[in-house]
């Protein structure tokens, strides 16, 4: 026997032929903190992880794990609430292992148990499945790229456990293919994971996206039981400042919402759609069109209510956080084209704006779309799909993707324009003449002839000399010219028109229909009614711009007099305040006399009553008396 002393206490490893054991693990990983003991405690724990080894049978392998798991974790802290200074100086003084500082080595040290002891559970058949979640729960934070030393051992041994673990679990399909049973606690893995989504590495938050895609191998109908909690911060991982974890966090929502479990648990039938959109509805439960239910429930290619409902917050989350939209969302929908297919992506993305949206979000949303579809290599199929469509055999996806297209008279022309439908585009220019043309819409005119001198719309130019198409395009692109005021976009058409031969003008056109499934006279009505609405819209928004300035104003005044009241009366009054009592209204405006475009007497007279600190409550319903 021979006994090794540090400092006061004693630490006693008895070796003999194909012998050892080991009193006080957890107090010895301790000396680590002390400068003058904690090299030859590293020395020590070698030397006893070498005997353990070579014959493991002599210690209690899973109980010691729970040890080295709790110091992990704990060296992982302390290191992670170093400061900055403090990172950088262990990164410049600290050049090899003999050097690193307490926390690292005991870290280090850790990881090093760990992984020989997972070796030794396996080799020995222990039933290593209960300790995976909190052995991952150690491992997943060591995977930290912010360090700047140089040898990165952590780093390099916590990835290895972690690829050890991730090929344990993932030989589980196997045994569970076997057995129709898999003894995984997906429950326990997953709070591990959601748990590191938001650790500042990124390679942690890789990893913990990994894990996601190894346990939808592995037990999938346990995954899709979490989505609930799943599916919002796979949402909120879309905003990672790390294009990387975005772009990972897009290839995992594409693997779920095409997974056959996804189709299956998310019931694709009538009602269920039903119920899913009554549910988004700002005003509660709704009667959906019957050949709306009966598109998205019949069409399993191109929709599941998983993703369907994935696709709404994110198009929620792009509505409130504009500045996501501008520097990710070309991004995040190019890779859910390629991730779940255009044509699905589109197809989704048309029933939320249609059926969901208030007409400025789908304005905002529709331009991001269809700048996408005109301009992204990434699309390229589905713009040829698109351009050869058949409105025979795929009408419903045409008109879908029309009246979501409605809400952006700019790009529904382009939408037009691209799939060849010279006649109808020449009916929708003419319409814009008893629009309003805002700001929006002029700059979207700008760009849309910028990219008619691109390659995108080349067959199009092809088209002006083409006696098939030629009519009813100029017609289109004169009437065009017309709307436009004199920028550099009407020279640049202009400058393309006069180009034509002048055996190509003042051809007749041609009124022949490409479809008798779609009836084009009934979705210009339904154009010219969406923009009735976004102009009903913005009146209301105008009217109410001008009524907050007058109440900043009034409230101004208020405050100013209310001040001077309080400063002569102050000295008469004791400082005794009474609580402001909310005040019942006593009758509010029918519904049937209200008009949508304007403030009735009633809400001037609550607006009033605010300005004067005063809360006005609705009148409680008639007991019918």
């Amino acid at each position: 026997m021979k006994i090794r002393i540090f400092g006061e206490s004693e630490c006693i490893v008895l070796e003999e032929t194909g012998f050892s054991s080991f009193y006080n693990l957890d107090p010895l990983f301790l000396y680590f903190f002390e400068t003058e003991l904690s090299g030859s405690c590293d020395v020590l724990l070698n030397d006893f992880l070498s005997n353990t080894i070579k014959d493991p049978d002599t210690v209690n392998v899973l109980s010691m794990i729970h040890i080295l798991i709790s110091h992990c974790q704990e060296s992982t802290r302390l290191l992670a609430s170093l400061s900055l200074d403090e990172r950088t100086a262990e990164a410049l003084l600290n050049f090899s292992g003999p050097n690193l500082s307490p926390e690292r080595l005991r870290q280090i040290t850790s990881l090093q148990w760990i992984r020989q002891f997972i070796h030794i559970s396996t080799s020995k058949g222990l039933q290593l499945i209960p300790l995976v979640a909190p052995i991952l729960s150690a491992v997943l934070p060591c995977i930290d790229d912010r360090d700047d030393l140089d040898d990165r051992t952590a780093l390099k041994r916590a990835v290895d456990i972690n690829e050890v673990l991730m090929n344990f679990v993932h030989n589980l399909r196997q045994s569970r293919s076997e057995s129709g049973e898999c003894d995984l606690n997906c429950s326990a893995f997953l709070k591990v994971i959601y748990g590191t989504f938001d650790h500042p590495s990124v390679l942690t938050r890789l990893a913990a996206l990994r894990w996601i895609e190894v346990l939808l191998s592995v037990n999938p109908e346990a995954v899709f039981a979490n989505s609930a909690e799943l599916m919002p911060l796979l949402l909120k991982l879309l905003s990672d400042p790390a294009v990387e974890v975005v772009h990972s966090t897009v290839s995992l929502v594409g693997c779920l919402c095409k997974h056959p479990v996804a189709h299956h648990a998310s019931g694709d039938d009538r009602a269920s759609v039903q119920r899913l959109f009554s549910s988004l509805v700002r005003k509660g439960s709704v009667a959906l069109p019957a050949s709306l239910c009966n598109a998205v429930a019949a069409d399993r290619e191109r929709s599941n209510l998983l993703c369907l409902r994935f696709l709404y917050d994110l198009v929620q989350r792009f509505i409130n956080d504009s500045q996501m939209l501008s520097e990710k969302g070309n991004l995040i929908i190019t890779d859910l084209c390629l991730a779940l297919g255009a044509k699905s992506v589109y197809y989704m993305m048309a029933l939320i704006v249609s059926n969901l949206l208030k007409p400025k979000e789908a304005f905002i949303i529709v331009q991001t779309l269809n700048q996408i579809l005109l301009t992204q290599p990434s699309v390229l199929d589905f713009r040829e799909y698109l351009y050869t469509i058949d409105l025979n055999k795929d009408a419903e996806l045409f008109k879908e993707l029309y009246r979501a297209w409605c809400h952006n008279p700019v790009a529904l022309l382009a939408f037009c324009l691209l799939t060849r439908n010279y006649t109808h585009c020449c009916e929708i220019v003419k319409s814009f003449g008893e629009l309003a043309m805002s700001v929006e819409v002029l700059v979207e005119l700008d760009r849309l002839i910028q990219l008619l001198e691109s390659p995108v719309f080349a067959r199009l130019r092809l088209h002006l000399v083409d006696k098939r198409y030629s009519p009813a395009l100029q017609e289109t692109l004169y009437c065009l010219l017309m709307c436009l005021p004199q920028t550099e976009a009407f020279d640049i058409l202009r400058r393309r028109l006069q180009c034509l031969p002048s055996h190509i003008l003042n051809q007749p056109m041609s009124a022949a229909s490409r479809s008798d499934k779609v009836d084009f006279n009934a979705l210009l009505v339904h154009f010219r009614e969406v923009q009735r609405l976004h102009h009903e819209n913005r009146v209301k928004e105008e009217a109410l711009m001008v009524d907050a300035k007058e109440t900043r104003g009034a409230t101004s005044t208020a405050n100013t007099m209310r001040a001077a009241t309080t400063n002569t009366t102050s000295t008469a009054i004791s400082g005794t305040a009474t609580a402001s009592i909310p005040i019942e209204l006593g009758f509010l405006q029918s519904e049937q006399l209200t008009n949508p475009l304007m403030a009735n007497s009633t809400q001037f007279f609550v607006k009033g009553l605010q300005r004067l600190g005063i809360e006005a409550i609705p009148p409680r319903e008639s007991s019918g008396n």
